[in-house]
């Protein structure tokens, strides 16, 4: 994800690309999780929801204002503006219950291969 994926595609060094959110819903029907923000389980709640509602705003903007984005991130890696609005507006913003299913399934198997320790996740309610 990021300005490597924007510049990987624009440049068609590879003969074959594979997406893994693509090749993680079709194996399983849930979507992908690419990236969270955690905090540990005794870190002040307060202040956990106070990020978490930093986070979702700075989300809402930039869903308001892609285009700036897309402007941003063309300046800096040197793709294309179509490339890059195409980029942002593809990608899934939200955190819903099947995703949350998805990441869920994801981290159990990795479990079971021994890649992270033995466990669930828990979350806190912030709603």
């Amino acid at each position: 994800i990021g300005d490597a994926a924007l510049l990987l595609a624009s440049r068609h060094v590879y003969p074959h690309r594979y997406d893994l959110g693509d090749e993680w819903k079709r194996w399983t029907g849930l979507p992908f999780v690419f990236a969270v923000w955690a905090a540990r389980r005794a870190a002040d709640q307060r202040a956990v929801r106070a990020v978490h509602h930093t986070l979702l705003a700075a989300r809402d903007w930039g869903l308001a204002h892609l285009e700036v984005l897309a402007e941003a991130a063309a300046r800096a890696t040197g793709v294309g503006i179509t490339d890059c609005r195409s980029y942002l507006a593809g990608l899934d913003y939200a955190l819903s219950d099947k995703h949350l299913t998805g990441l869920t399934d994801f981290f159990r198997r990795l479990a079971a291969r021994g890649l992270v320790p033995d466990g669930s996740l828990r979350f806190l309610q912030v709603a």
